[in-house]
C-alpha cells in the first residue's frame, strides 16, 4: 500500500499540470488545516512559502479563513472548492462550474486527487502519531 501511495503522491505533486505550485500548496494546506494535521501543515507551510504564499496567507489557511486574504480570482476559486470538497465530500453545481470554467474538467480531477491524496497522508500521520520536527 505504501509503495502505491507514494506513486500516487509523486503523480499528484510532479505530474499534474493544472495548478501552479502555489495553487497546489493552497489545496494541500487547506487539506492539512481541515484534518488538523500539524505535521502536514508544518511541512507544507514551508513549501507554500517557497511557492510564493505569504505568511499571512498561510496563517489564514490554517485558520480556515483564507478568503479574507487571497486576492487572485483563481486562488479564491481553488481555495473555496478545496474547502467545500473537504467539508462535504463533494462540490456543489455552482462550485463545480466555477472550477470548470477556470480550468476545465482536468482542474476538477486534479483538485479531487490532490485533496484526496493529502487526506490519506493526514490520516496516516495522525493515526501513527507522526509529529512535526521537535515535537514529542
Amino acid at each position: 500500500i505504501c509503495d502505491s501511495a507514494a506513486a500516487l503522491g509523486k503523480i499528484v505533486r510532479y505530474e499534474t499540470s493544472m495548478y501552479s505550485q502555489r495553487q497546489r500548496e493552497i489545496i494541500i494546506l487547506a487539506t492539512g488545516a481541515h484534518h488538523r494535521s500539524d505535521t502536514e501543515f508544518f511541512i507544507h507551510s514551508e513549501e507554500g512559502l517557497e511557492a510564493g504564499l505569504t505568511d499571512e496567507e498561510v496563517e489564514a489557511i490554517a485558520a480556515e479563513e483564507a478568503d479574507r486574504v487571497l486576492t487572485a480570482h483563481e486562488d479564491i476559486v481553488i481555495y473555496r472548492a478545496a474547502r467545500e470538497l473537504l467539508h462535504t465530500s463533494s462540490l456543489s453545481d455552482e462550485t463545480y462550474e466555477a472550477l470548470r470554467q477556470w480550468g476545465g474538467e482536468q482542474s476538477i480531477v486534479e483538485l479531487v486527487s490532490t485533496a484526496g491524496y493529502y487526506s490519506f497522508v493526514c490520516f496516516t500521520l495522525s493515526t501513527f502519531g507522526i509529529q512535526p520536527p521537535g515535537v514529542k
